[in-house]
């Protein structure tokens, strides 16, 4: 496959992995353990009692945080990057488990992970709000058609309506970095079909860079898949 990895802008988080001990006191901000939106979304409704074999897909899985909670709770988790130095993080964290699967990947090419089956759980923490609008539909066409009828898809993105991040914008492009940021509403509207389950909104997930993100927790109740009428148009 071609390299396409600035699509999704992925050199930041190249240059983060490459020293991942001090990651944190080089600015970038965001925790060594799991997301405390994402587990309180999970506690709230109950995902963690139905985890037992069932198989969890973690998109832009970076250090391992959240494969390392999903895997705690019980299920099979496999988590996608297209970072080599996230994936080879990974790797050695992950070596001798055998509920835990890795792919690098570039999750806004089509089909890129359409042989790993079907999910119960899809897991998105800040990827989709580092990846550029002509490329979204590629992106979430791909998450949708990897989530099985009656699962669910948690999505944690920056905070839109936060002032000082993107100053009224919903983008931002920095030292070759992008970013766009969601309202609960825009992420809903960008999610149909899904249906929203739950969400939080405004939580601060970054205390460093003080970044709040909104979360939502949305499942396909009405359809065992999403008919190609049906995806992200």
């Amino acid at each position: 496959m071609r390299n396409t990895c600035s699509r999704c802008e992925t050199n930041i988080y190249r240059i983060a992995y490459e020293n991942n001990s001090q990651r944190r006191l080089n600015g970038f901000g965001w925790d060594y353990s799991a997301s405390k939106s994402v587990v309180d979304i999970i506690r709230a409704n109950n995902l963690s009692d139905r985890a037992k074999d069932k198989r969890a897909l973690d998109l832009g899985c970076g250090d391992g945080r959240h494969i390392d909670y999903l895997r705690r709770l019980g299920f099979k988790v496999f988590g996608i990057d297209s970072c080599k130095e996230a994936i080879r993080l990974c790797r050695d964290r992950f070596r001798d488990d055998a509920n835990v699967s890795l792919k690098l990947a570039d999750l806004t090419v089509r089909d890129s992970i359409s042989a790993l089956g079907l999910f119960d759980l899809i897991l998105d923490w800040s990827v989709l709000d580092h990846i550029r609008k002509k490329h979204q539909k590629a992106y979430l066409n791909n998450a949708f058609n990897a989530l099985k009828h009656g699962g669910f898809f948690i999505l944690s993105e920056f905070d839109r309506s936060y002032p000082g991040l993107f100053k009224g914008k919903n983008y931002r492009a920095k030292n070759g970095s992008y970013s766009c940021a969601f309202t609960i509403n825009d992420l809903i509207k960008l999610l149909k079909p899904l249906e929203l389950v739950d969400f939080k909104e405004g939580a601060l997930e970054d205390e460093i860079n003080n970044y709040r993100f909104n979360t939502v927790l949305m499942s396909i109740h009405n359809a065992s898949y999403l008919s190609t009428n049906d995806q992200v148009n």
